[in-house]
């Protein structure tokens, strides 16, 4: 092989002088590629063959020692070639006339391309051919005691070790003719790489020459040269295939091979690089992480190696820890990435101290100084607080929400295992904590956020949840669960087992919500999911009812129930009823419904119904309660007990009827219930209602209704017990909001006239008493409201409405603090609203009682809307009150027919009062506004009355009024007027 290598040597050289220029140039063309071949060959051969060792038998060891001198013979006479090139084309160069024609010069240019092509391959196949040696004298000399190195015999020779010259004429480019150093072949490139890489590792193997005062110098300029930061800043964003063999190097595989070189050998280069040059390395790291994500790591043959797949190699070993000043610049370009994407949406206005860790500029793999790792902990507390209140959302590419929901499932068993790990370690409060409780609804919301968007995105939905349900239905957390309440003593730390039994239950109740949800959009998705809940509730069920299964002292000194709180419980029977209510109804109608916890289901009823009145209760447990209420009436209605006789389960409906009922009705009248707890409760109760109502029969409907009857009475108010009589009111209320069946709804609207007539006597007797005014004139108002809202068409009687008005007209209004001032005008405003918009037929004939009312609402806000000084701090409530006038008045010009006779009326009282008071500007211009609609509706002899009727200082007032009416708000309206086809 050397001999062929010699003749094609030979034949370059004789193609100099041969007269022939095409032949010459197709021989040395020939004879390159021919080299470049051999080169190739021989580099697989000597790289496949067993190397030497001990045991090799002398005479191979000698012919091995031949072969490797007259390789390195044959690459002294290729570089000498090289050279004798190089000085040949300065010399054609300099020899070139500017007189030659156009076709000369052309056939100049072409020989150059032929010239610098060969000269290329010629070096590449010296380069290779050098590698080889190089790698393969060393291996013999380290593996084999009688092998000796050619740089050992070359060292006794020479003054300076040999090794600092080579590296020396490597890193000077001495070694590439100055006509190929603009440009290397990529092959080229990267073999000179690998034999710098090898001079350092001589180097550092030698411990005297590492003393030397320049050998620190050469291996950072080494370990530089060899990461070649500018061709990694130019191919950040590439992704390269490469098939590991060197001679198949190109352009379009070089970063993957380069990429390769730097990461395999990064703990012997790492040392010797700057910050900057590491900084380099880690962006590189990330952006192919990045993109490999973006891509999914497609497009790579099996045995190749792409520059994402590397990175990827990179950070699964144990290599990244074990170099701290990589692992801090990775994390570093992590964090400015993800800065860049919270800059990028917008977060730095709800987070200014992100732009202030920005401009510091800190370099990636600088060490960060402490206040610069304080500012971004700050950053991080700023976004999560910023994030709760819905202020910063960053948006995700199709293909990364694609991406993410493609392992949607092990992102949810990674996020409770680890919640899990750490709770079984003690690293969390008690269950009471109010973080903890943060933390279960976090993590919780998070759940039903992720479930939900797999299953609209319809992204592997079985796969992702049939991963997370059997990560949660194992076995193992069975068992846990079960055992964990009576291991507590056991284990010496009350809150760990319960933390975990508490964050297992919560996973399980969010995840059957968040598949509930969704069912009965199509007949494959709801086989999936009753297939989940079916395992969901069978590993619920035997938790619930440890937990509910009373401890001994010897077993466990606390209840698991008492330590979960009983809210808590109640909620996730609750789902777990409504699961296998939502199961059962979109399963074929042939099968038979059989519920699978019924006995849980009924001991969950009879204790709630004993508890729930009866004495204080948390507001979160009557919540709970009452959901469970809801879905225990579906269950029995919908004959989840399975079929007995009709006569006697229609006895046990009409029984926890009236029980359910009757303790509604009990807890309502609670004196421990605050105002604003029954408001907390009126959606639950209204949910109850509806659920009872649902499938209710007229008879059923009827004792509601006595309920209600036995209610509204005045004696019980006038005796002091107004609560009872708030109970039948806010049944009224939420009862009017409920859909009703056809019976029940004739039912109802055919007594209302009697319930409006009760209300507005007790509205009347309750006026009375100041004190009465917040917790029961208001609500009654308000119940009121809601039955002219949605008695649109069904109460056809004026008289009732003009009963209403009556009411509104006793609602005091004067000498009440601004808190209770706002409460009482708003029901009285949005009564009127509900008249005005729902009963305009009423307005013909009520529109006197109507202003009489509204004018005490203008009244009253002109007195405590006028200016008080400095000392006014409750502006806002008058403010708010104002723009609601301005929208009366809004109203009123809205439904001129009836209204048009009184536009005068209405122009005299407001500024009769108006005379009385300075208003405060704000309220002022709101009220102003709202007159202004009223002007419109007057006619010019309206105009020219109300000038000759008013006193002297009201129709200074009016004149005013209507100056500022005639120059601001006529004029605009009139100029609107034109321009309107």
């Amino acid at each position: 092989m050397v001999q062929e290598e010699r003749e094609a040597e030979k034949m370059e050289i004789d193609g100099e002088v041969d007269d022939n220029g095409t032949k010459k140039d197709q021989s040395r063309k020939d004879a390159s590629q021919k080299l470049f071949s051999l080169s190739q060959l021989l580099h697989v051969v000597l790289f496949s063959l067993k190397t030497l060792d001990n045991a090799s038998p002398l005479p191979i060891v000698r012919q091995s020692q031949a072969l490797m001198g007259e390789m390195q013979e044959v690459v002294k006479e290729l570089l000498n070639l090289l050279s004798t090139e190089e000085e040949a084309v300065k010399t054609s160069s300099v020899q070139s006339t500017p007189r030659k024609r156009k076709n000369n010069v052309d056939q100049k240019k072409s020989e150059q391309v032929s010239e610098y092509n060969m000269g290329a391959k010629t070096l590449d196949a010296t380069l290779l051919l050098r590698y080889t040696l190089v790698e393969v004298d060393t291996l013999f000399d380290i593996h084999c005691s009688k092998y000796t190195a050619l740089t050992a015999a070359a060292s006794e020779t020479e003054d300076r070790a040999p090794v600092l010259t080579q590296i020396e004429s490597l890193l000077s480019s001495e070694i590439v003719p100055s006509h190929l150093q603009p440009s290397c072949s990529p092959l080229s490139r990267l073999l000179l790489k690998l034999l710098t890489l090898q001079q350092m590792k001589k180097i550092l193997l030698d411990t005297p020459l590492l003393s030397e005062p320049n050998t620190a110098a050469l291996l950072n300029s080494a370990a530089q040269f060899i990461l070649a930061k500018s061709e990694l800043e130019l191919s950040l964003d590439g992704e390269q295939v490469w098939d590991g063999q060197i001679a198949s190097v190109t352009s379009s595989s070089y970063l993957a091979a380069h990429w390769y070189l730097i990461t395999s050998n990064l703990p012997l280069i790492a040392p010797y690089l700057t910050g900057e040059d590491v900084g380099c390395v880690a962006d590189m790291l990330v952006g192919s992480l990045l993109s490999r994500q973006t891509n999914g790591g497609k497009g790579c043959p099996p045995g190749s190696q792409s520059v994402s797949l590397v990175s990827s190699q990179l950070v699964q070993s144990p290599v990244l820890a074990e170099l701290p000043s990589l692992f801090s610049a990775t994390v570093c370009s992590l964090s400015d990435r993800i800065v860049s994407v919270l800059k990028a949406a917008h977060i730095p206005k709800v987070c200014p101290t992100l732009l202030k860790i920005q401009e510091k500029g800190t370099g990636a793999c600088e060490r960060l100084p402490l206040s610069t790792l304080v500012n971004k902990e700050t950053i991080v507390e700023d976004i999560l607080a910023s994030s709760k209140a819905g202020e910063v959302s960053v948006l995700l590419t199709d293909t990364q929400s694609k991406e993410l929901l493609i392992h949607g499932g092990t992102l949810l068993q990674a996020s409770v295992s680890s919640l899990l790990w750490r709770s079984n370690n003690g690293a969390f409060g008690v269950t009471s904590s109010s973080d903890w409780l943060d933390l279960i609804k976090e993590a919780q919301g998070f759940i039903r956020a992720l479930v939900q968007l797999i299953i609209i995105r319809n992204s592997s939905v079985r796969l992702n949840l049939d991963q997370f349900a059997s990560y949660l239905t194992t076995e193992e957390m069975s068992n846990m669960k079960i055992v964990a309440p009576s291991s507590t003593a056991v284990s010496g730390k009350p809150g760990a087992s319960i933390l975990s039994v508490h964050l297992l239950l919560a996973s399980l109740t969010s995840f059957s919500q968040a598949m509930t949800s969704n069912l009965g959009k199509s007949k494959q998705m709801d086989q999936t999911l009753t297939q989940m809940l079916t395992r969901t509730t069978a590993s619920l069920g035997p938790a619930v009812e440890s937990i509910l299964k009373p401890q001994t002292v010897s077993e466990s000194p606390i209840q698991p129930a008492s330590v979960l709180g009983q809210a808590f419980v109640v909620e996730v029977v609750t789902v777990m009823l409504h699961c296998e209510l939502s199961s059962l109804s979109v399963e074929d109608e042939n099968k038979q419904k059989q519920m699978r916890h019924m006995a849980l289901y009924q001991g969950c009823c009879q204790q709630i119904l004993k508890e729930i009145s009866c004495a204080h209760r948390p507001l979160d447990f009557l919540v709970s309660s009452l959901h469970f209420l809801s879905g225990e009436d579906q269950r029995r209605e919908g004959g989840g007990e399975g079929r007995r006789g009709e006569k006697k389960e229609g006895k046990e409906l009409d029984k926890l009827y009236m029980q359910i009922l009757q303790n509604v009705h009990r807890l309502l009248t609670a004196s421990w219930l605050s105002a604003s707890d029954v408001c907390e409760l009126e959606p639950a109760v209204q949910e109850l209602l509806r659920h009872l109502l649902e499938k209710s029969t007229t008879g059923r409907f009827n004792l509601l209704l006595l309920l209600i009857r036995e209610g509204l009475d005045t004696g019980k108010l006038r005796a002091g017990n107004y609560r009872e009589v708030l109970s039948a009111v806010i049944i009224i209320k939420l009862l009017s909001c409920c859909q009703l069946p056809e019976p029940c709804s004739k039912a109802l609207w055919l007594i209302a006239p009697q319930i409006i007539s009760a209300m507005v006597f007790l509205v009347k007797s309750s006026t009375q008493d100041v004190s009465l005014t917040v917790p029961f004139t208001v609500p009654t108002v308000t119940s009121m409201t809601s039955l002219l809202r949605q008695g649109e068409g069904l109460l056809t009687n004026p008289h009732h409405v003009l009963l209403i008005l009556g009411a509104l007209q006793s609602v005091p209004l004067d000498h009440l603090t601004p808190p209770v001032y706002h409460s009482v005008f708003l029901s009285v405003h949005e009564a009127l609203f509900a008249i005005i918009q729902r009963h305009p037929q009423v307005m013909l004939n009520a529109a006197p009682s109507f202003l009489n009312v509204f004018y005490r609402l203008v009244a009253s806000i002109m007195q405590e809307g006028r200016q008080r000084g400095d000392s006014d701090t409750d502006g806002d409530v008058y403010l708010q009150c104002s723009r609601l006038i301005e929208r009366m008045y809004s109203h009123i010009a809205a439904t001129a027919e009836s209204f048009t006779t009184l536009s005068a009326f209405m122009v005299a009282q407001y500024v009769t009062e108006l005379q009385k008071v300075t208003l405060r500007p704000d309220v002022k211009l709101h009220l102003t506004e709202g007159i202004y609609r009223i002007l419109d509706l007057c006619m010019e002899q309206d105009i020219k009355f109300l000038t000759a009727g008013l006193q002297m200082g009201v129709r200074e007032v009016f004149n005013e009024l209507y100056g500022s009416y005639t120059h601001y708000h006529k004029a605009q309206r009139q100029g609107e007027e034109k321009y309107t086809v």
